[in-house]
Parts: structure tokens; sequence; C-alpha cells
């Protein structure tokens, strides 16, 4: 069985054909489906604008695949109602799967670490913010790949993993997605599926006891190929290579 594992999609109501297609082309190859959290943006649009978006031309296939849907802190299980079946046959904080090896236990990764908006009881950061954010990592993905987020974001992996030490059994391993940077190590009972955005498409497969993960562009990066050629030679071409095969 091939078992699909996606996060980070932060869906809205902006609509990428692209993406739409690439999401689509993945769940099609799967035979089962596992939604790791942030699925939607629920700072910036409401679930009933979430179903009724074009993003609904994935829910019933999605639905064939058996979907299992895991609530993120961008789309926590109170920003959800009973539609989430709309999409998903099974919904939850975390899943549970055992390898010969290995213990997964998945879930969103913000149970480990907490960003600003779940230090706000009680409050929702304003749709504005979290725009100006997006728009901000948007450009460091398609300006520079992975390169810059890697660099700034390796902290947050880093926090995680610490924490793994006390928390976790020895066989177990976290899958997460939550800080947006793919990573897998197992040694460091530690898995990151990284993002679905900004062109850049990463996700993680389990099959025959095995998990891989996966990278793609499904649009081409804006990269700064002129101000930067040597960074783009290093690390862009060879990915966009890996597109056409």
């Amino acid at each position: 069985m091939r078992l699909l594992i996606f996060s980070d999609t932060h869906l809205t109501n902006e609509f990428d054909e692209k993406k739409f297609k690439f999401l689509k082309k993945i769940v099609e190859e799967s035979d089962q489906v596992i939604i790791n959290g942030d699925f939607w943006e629920g700072y910036v649009m409401s679930f009933s604008d979430f179903v009724n978006s074009e993003w609904s031309g994935l829910f019933s296939l999605l639905k064939k695949k058996k979907a299992t849907y895991l609530f993120g802190n961008h789309d926590r299980e109170n920003f959800c109602d009973k539609r989430v079946s709309f999409f998903s046959t099974s919904q939850g904080e975390n899943l549970f799967i055992k390898t010969k090896k290995h213990e997964l236990v998945i879930e969103h990764g913000n149970q480990y670490l907490h960003f600003i908006d779940e230090k706000l009881p009680g409050k929702k950061i304003p749709a504005e913010v979290v725009e100006s954010y997006l728009k901000l990592e948007r450009f460091m993905v398609r300006e520079f790949g992975k390169v810059l987020i890697g660099m700034l974001y390796k902290k947050y992996n880093e926090s995680i993993k610490n924490k793994l030490k006390m928390d976790l059994k020895e066989n177990q391993v976290l899958v997460c997605g939550h800080t947006h940077l793919a990573e897998v190590d197992v040694e460091g009972k530690f898995i990151n599926s990284g993002i679905i955005s900004y062109a850049l498409g990463q996700y993680l497969v389990l099959e025959n006891e095995i998990i891989k993960e996966f990278e793609h562009w499904y649009d081409e990066p804006i990269v700064s190929a002129y101000l930067f050629p040597e960074l783009y030679e290093n690390y862009f071409k060879k990915i966009m290579l890996s597109k056409s095969t």
C-alpha cells in the first residue's frame, strides 16, 4: 500500500491551478492519504469559504482515498465543522502507525513548538498579518528556493528534536510538518514533510515499511539566477531537472 503524507498546503481563497493539479496528481498516485495539518488557511478564510472554493475539486478524490485529516494550528478543529467529512473519513490530532522497526507518531508538530498564534489565548491573528507573512515566505521560496528558509527555519526543527528525546519512546519517530522545513532524521526521531506551497512540492510516502521523501517544483521558481548564478547552479538546477523525470 502506498500511503501519502503531506502537510502545510495553506490553501486560501487565491486558487492556484498548478498547485491544484500537483495535489491531484500525488493523491491519485496513492492508495491512502494523511493530511497532516494546515491544509487550509484558517486565519485568512472561513471554513465555509474553503469548502465552497475551487479547492473542493479535490474533495471527492481525497474521500475516495480514505483520507485522514489531522488538524494543525492554522486549521484547528474549532475552525472547522462537520463538513470535514466532505474530504476525509477520519479526523483527529494524531495517528500512530507501526512498522517493523519503528512506531510513527504522525501529528502536525505544533504540539512541540508553539508559534505566536498559539501564544495568544482567545485571540486570532488578523488576516492581514498572516497574509503579509505568507507573501514574505512566498518571496523567500520563489526567489531563493530552499536555501533561505533552510537557514532561517533550521532552529525550529532542532527545537522539536530536543523535546523528542524526552517525550518519545525508544522506537518512536515523529512525522510532522509545521516548520515548513523538510527533513528526514530517523536517528533524531524526526521526519518533516515540508510544504506544498509557492511552487515547491514536498511530501512523504510510506510504502513497503519504508518512508521516503519526495520533492518537485510544480511551477518554475522565480529564482534570481542572474543575481546569484552560483547559488542557482548549485541548488536549483538539479531540482528542476528532476521535474521532468
